[in-house]
Formats: structure tokens, C-alpha cells, sequence
């Protein structure tokens, strides 16, 4: 049985990628595909997932949310009438300011959204995150915005669960907002801005954005004119020096090679050619995924000598790590594990045993010999 979820909002040309993959693979397994309505016919069987009632709220919110007031439990539902993420919304919102929003009944989740975004200038604002497909740092919103920061994070704080926050991270929690402020807003310029911005970053060597290159929507032009930028060893080696989060640059790499195929094959000489086959042979020999115990004592000694959350920007080991070392959550650990086919039976375990054996070497081999 695979289970797959599908939206077509902002990803139209794939989006005939994945139901041309769906139709071949359902010969070979059963699938389950969970989406939101599709104007496209297809022809599947359909199931419609209906509303919460009354009764099936009250028990959510009563085991997941630990809201048992009856008056609240019924001015949730009446304004959400049982939909689930506003369920959900409706409730965070409680837990963190004891209060129900004064909204009207919702008819749907867009004008939840419209609801509770105040004005014009708070909408424009948060096309910031549509600028991108990752997270955007917190310092990263004053770089690209100016003083229109402050109405993103007066509105975080107001609502972070609509956002996904992790350390200094925030993207959006749900498609559904995304898709809102993309039907809503013409983010044109904001969208020129960034990408000037982050390629212009690039261009000169700075490292804040290189494992998100291909994630912010850059021109062919820019990122070919970053492409043949990098395409050398002395580029490689300029960018490799003081580099703590050497995963970025792997993921860096990896993506130009990507870009390769968007280009004319001349507009990179032989050498550029011939360097970048080196590169990409030496970035993806450091092959250190799992070994959690060199990743543990690497992060903590990057924690001693004053690494912060601002210099690392990549997604996989290192930052799993060291998001674990700060939170005591595996969760982004065990999903990149899990993600990358490696075995995750007994992990929690496996992962407090590797640590403990790692400290307990540090300190015993700390003491002074007797």
C-alpha cells in the first residue's frame, strides 16, 4: 500500500508527471492518493472526507489540544464547523492566548486566511515566503524586506502556527496558506528583489544561501552566470576554506550539476567541464551519513567555539544533529535517516547509546592519569 498526496497550486507543470506516474503505478500496487478537489477528470475511485461533526471535534480537541471547556469546544466548532486544519488553527490559537479569535463561521479555509490577515501591506509582506521553496532565516526577513519586517514578525507571534519554526527557520506550516497568498498577491518584485539578492550573495562567495540555491526561483541567466562562476577548482577551493557546514556545500554542488542540463553545452569550457567532474567526485566521497557520533562531538565542538544557528544553512545530517544537541528532538535526525534508506528500526535507542559511549570516551579520557 503507498500512500501519496498531490496538489497541482503551484506545481502545474509536473503535476501531469505525477498522474501519468500514479496510473502506471497502480498496476503494480495499491495506491491511496489524498489531495485537495482537482479540476482535472480523472478517472478514480474518489472518496470524499467529510467534515468533523460535533462530537468528533470535541473528542479531538479533547485528546490532542487538552481542551475540555464546553463553551470553547462549541465556539470551535461553530466557527470551523468541523474542518479540520481550522480545527486545529482555532485551537493553537486558544492554548496560546486563551481566547477564541472573534471571527464569523468560515466557509472555507481561504477566508479563515482572509480573516485573520488585517490589511493589504500584512499580505504583501508575507509573499516573502513565497519567494522560495525552504525556510527563510529570521535575520535573512530584514535583508530582503527592510522595515516591512515588522509586520511578519507581529504576525508570527501572533500566529506561529501557521508557520513551520525551527531555531532560527520559519516556512510555511500548511500548502493551504501558501496557495492563499499565491491566488491573492502579485509578488513580481518581491520576487525580482530576492533573487537579485541571493544571487548577487552567490556571486560573491558568501555562503548564507548556497544549499538553497536551487530552491529560490533564480533565472536561467542567474544561475548560469553562478554556474560557470563555480565551474573551477580555484572557485571550490575559495569556497571550501573556513567552512564549517560542509554539507552546504555538498548540497551546492549537487544542484549545479543539476543546472547543467538547463544550459547550452558551450557556454562551459573543457576545463570548466574537467574541474567540475573533480568537484563532484570530491564532495560526495565525504560520505559521513549516520555516524552520529562524530556528527554529536563535531556539533558540540562547533557549539564551544561560538558557531550560532546563522551558520549553518544546509538540511540533512549536520543540521539534524545539531538541531537534536539544542532541542532534544530526533525528529529531523530520523527523517533524513529514513529518507535515505538507511535502517531506523530501534533508532532512538541506537542514537542515546552512541552519544552516551561518545561522552563517556570525552570524559574519561579527560581526567588526569593517576
Amino acid at each position: 500500500m503507498t500512500v501519496l498526496t498531490i496538489s497541482k497550486n503551484y506545481n502545474k507543470p509536473e503535476f501531469e508527471s505525477f498522474i501519468n506516474f500514479i496510473n502506471r503505478a497502480k498496476s503494480f500496487c495499491k495506491i491511496i492518493v489524498l489531495s485537495r478537489p482537482l479540476t482535472n477528470e480523472l478517472n478514480w475511485k474518489k472518496h470524499v472526507l467529510e467534515d468533523w461533526n460535533l462530537k468528533q471535534t470535541e473528542k479531538v480537541l479533547k485528546i490532542l489540544f487538552h481542551l475540555t471547556e464546553y463553551a470553547v469546544i462549541e465556539e470551535v466548532f461553530r466557527i470551523s464547523q468541523g474542518y479540520p486544519i481550522i480545527v486545529k488553527y482555532l485551537a493553537e490559537h486558544y492554548k496560546l492566548h486563551k481566547i477564541i479569535p472573534k471571527v464569523e463561521q468560515i466557509k472555507n479555509i481561504d477566508s479563515y486566511y482572509q480573516n485573520i490577515i488585517s490589511n493589504e501591506k500584512g499580505k504583501q509582506s508575507l509573499s516573502l515566503f513565497l519567494c522560495s521553496n525552504c525556510y527563510v532565516m529570521e535575520s535573512e526577513i530584514e535583508l530582503f524586506i527592510g522595515e516591512e519586517k515588522y509586520y511578519i514578525e507581529e504576525f508570527i507571534k501572533e500566529h506561529p502556527y501557521l508557520f513551520d519554526l525551527k531555531l532560527n527557520r520559519i516556512s510555511l506550516f500548511h500548502d493551504s496558506f501558501n496557495t492563499f497568498l499565491r491566488k491573492h498577491i502579485d509578488y513580481t518584485n518581491k520576487l525580482n528583489k530576492v533573487n537579485s539578492f541571493v544571487c548577487e550573495s552567490i556571486l560573491h562567495f558568501e555562503k548564507r544561501f548556497l544549499s538553497r540555491f536551487s530552491l529560490f526561483q533564480l533565472s536561467i541567466e542567474q544561475k548560469k552566470k553562478i554556474l560557470i562562476k563555480y565551474a573551477s577548482i580555484d572557485a571550490f577551493e575559495r569556497i571550501i576554506k573556513d567552512t564549517v557546514d560542509y554539507e552546504s556545500i555538498i548540497s551546492f554542488y549537487n544542484q549545479l550539476r543539476e543546472t547543467i542540463k538547463d544550459i547550452s553545452a558551450n557556454e562551459l569550457s573543457v576545463n570548466n567541464y574537467y574541474d567540475l567532474s573533480l568537484i563532484f567526485n570530491l564532495v560526495n566521497r565525504e560520505h559521513l551519513s549516520t555516524i552520529n557520533s562524530f556528527y554529536y562531538t563535531y556539533v558540540q565542538s562547533l557549539i564551544a567555539n561560538g558557531i550560532t544557528d546563522e551558520d549553518i544553512s544546509s538540511s540533512d545530517y549536520l543540521f539534524g544533529m545539531y538541531y537534536y544537541v539544542k532541542t532534544r528532538n530526533t525528529t529531523l535526525l530520523y527523517n533524513r535517516t529514513a529518507n535515505d534508506h538507511y535502517d531506523t528500526e530501534h533508532f532512538h535507542i541506537k542514537l542515546e547509546n552512541e552519544i552516551y559511549e561518545e561522552e563517556t570516551y570525552i570524559n574519561k579520557h579527560s581526567r588526569a592519569v593517576e
